[in-house]
């Protein structure tokens, strides 16, 4: 009985009979700049619905009126009985996307949560989910619900019955594992590979084929719209086997989540400023010297001499432009997470 009645007042104490979800109020983004993209507040609104419905320590609620103010935001949440009320705004400059706003306490009257991500279009659903992510965090968290069963104890265990162990033969155990030295010495020795096979894992660069081009015969995609995002000319050097994306048509064929190419730009070229949500991108400046810029607006910059190298995080906006006089040719390695 003891038993019972203290696991009864620790559910209680931690929250397992916890009070109503508190009520959130969605509204809808608003829309900043010279571009209203409106499918895009929907599109978030509707991700942080999905989210937040299923975490049982809150309710979403949808509201249809867009805001500027907290002042204007605790008049929403007051009509709809909200205690937390999220509102916000994007800006769309071409492709360029940046989501901003702020989760609103109604009790305390003020901001317990700023909210912010930076990406392209194509970033818009990795995007939802980091302000989904900030969103969850300034919220109540999720509370353990109680069972029945969980109060029930459980019926009396026979205690186990303990067998001795067998005796051990060490001199047995000793000459298994001699054996498998040997066996594994005997399979590396015989694992050397032909000439032939051997070439398969060589890529030659007068051979290589752009993947502007490779993507042109392929897909009909036209090489001004990669260019966009990547250098005048990118030579896939190795890829997964399984890999589906523009270096699909790597020569050679390495380990998941490693890619490996090189990048050629004319004197004065250079992809845009971009980023990339799941890769880290590093260049060896083979030929040249280019410039790399980082940042929300590519403000921060680096040269890059021949043999130089530099590493640009998962997240971080980047551009590599050659301020030679000449073509200059970078070696880039992509590290991805493998799936």
């Amino acid at each position: 009985m003891k038993r019972f009645v203290v696991l009864g007042m620790m559910l209680i104490a931690s929250g397992a009979y916890a009070a109503a979800p508190a009520k959130v109020l969605l509204l809808p983004f608003d829309s900043v700049g010279p571009a209203e993209k409106q499918w895009v507040a929907k599109a978030l609104q509707q991700n942080l619905v999905a989210e937040l419905s299923r975490v049982n320590s809150v309710e979403p609620v949808v509201g249809t009126k867009v805001v500027d103010s907290i002042d204007a935001a605790l008049k929403e949440a007051a009509d709809a009985k909200a205690d937390y009320v999220i509102f916000g705004s994007y800006q769309a400059v071409d492709a360029d996307l940046r989501m901003t706003g702020q989760v609103v306490d109604v009790s305390k009257k003020q901001a317990v949560a700023g909210l912010k991500s930076t990406g392209t279009q194509r970033d818009l659903f990795g995007m939802e989910d980091i302000i989904a992510n900030q969103v969850k965090r300034s919220l109540p968290q999720p509370v353990a619900v109680a069972q029945p069963e969980m109060l029930q104890q459980p019926p009396a265990q026979p205690a186990p019955v303990i067998q001795p162990a067998p005796p051990v033969d060490v001199n047995a155990q000793a000459r298994e594992l001699e054996a498998q030295i040997d066996r594994a010495e005997d399979a590396m020795a015989n694992k050397s590979l032909t000439p032939k096979e051997m070439e398969t894992r060589v890529a030659r660069f007068n051979k290589l084929e752009s993947y502007q081009k490779q993507n042109f015969d392929k897909h009909n995609i036209p090489p001004g719209a990669v260019e966009k995002v990547t250098a005048r000319k990118v030579f896939p050097v190795m890829a997964p086997a399984d890999y589906q994306g523009r270096s699909a048509g790597a020569p050679v064929k390495g380990p998941r989540g490693l890619i490996v190419s090189i990048a050629e730009c004319e004197p004065n070229n250079g992809p845009g400023l971009h980023r990339h949500l799941n890769t880290v991108e590093n260049f060896f400046c083979l030929k040249g010297r280019f410039e790399i810029s980082w940042g929300d607006e590519g403000q921060h910059k680096t040269i890059l001499e021949e043999n130089d190298m530099i590493s640009v995080p998962r997240g971080e906006n980047r551009m590599f432009f050659n301020i030679s006089d000449e073509v200059g040719r970078t070696l880039r390695k992509k590290d991805r997470p493998e799936p």
